[in-house]
C-alpha cells in the first residue's frame, strides 16, 4: 500500500499538483512510517514544505525527523 501512495504522489508531483503529492507522501508517514517508503516520502514531504518555506531541521534521528515533519503539517 505504501508503494501504491507514493506511486501516485509521484504522478501528482510531475503534474505540479504539490498539495495533492504532500498529502499522499505524508500518509505514507503517518500510516507506514517503518517502510521502505518512507525515505521517499520523507525527502518529498520537506522538500515541498521547503517550496512552501517552512523550514524542517536536520535531526540525526529519521524518527525525529519524521516528528518534526507531522509537526508542521
Amino acid at each position: 500500500l505504501a508503494e501504491s501512495e507514493m506511486h501516485t504522489a509521484r504522478f501528482y508531483l510531475k503534474r505540479k499538483t504539490y498539495v495533492s503529492a504532500l498529502n499522499r507522501a505524508r500518509w505514507v508517514l503517518e500510516n507506514y512510517p517503518q517502510t521502505p517508503q518512507t525515505p521517499e516520502a520523507l525527502a518529498m514531504v520537506t522538500w515541498l514544505m521547503d517550496m512552501q518555506g517552512v523550514r524542517i531541521s536536520a535531526a540525526d534521528d529519521p524518527d525525529d525527523l519524521i516528528a518534526q515533519v507531522l509537526h508542521h503539517l
